[in-house]
């Protein structure tokens, strides 16, 4: 699974705190120098928020097999 690091990083923290929802489609892009995938935080638990969202995509297949 590749892709946005930001998004995974996201799917994680959400594990651990509340969300809240935006009535409308959304999109933000970030590019600079402090963004989350620049950081040292980001790196120490890289793996961890990639297994969390890897984690969610298999539980998403597995409910979409057993249930059409």
């Amino acid at each position: 699974m590749r892709g946005s690091g930001d998004t995974a990083t996201i799917m994680a923290v959400a594990e651990d705190y509340a969300c809240f929802y935006l009535r409308m489609p959304t999109k933000v892009y970030r590019r600079h120098h402090k963004q989350t995938v620049q950081s040292n935080a980001y790196r120490k638990h890289r793996e961890r928020n990639w297994e969390c969202a890897k984690s969610r995509v298999r539980a998403t297949r597995a409910l979409r097999r057993a249930h059409g």
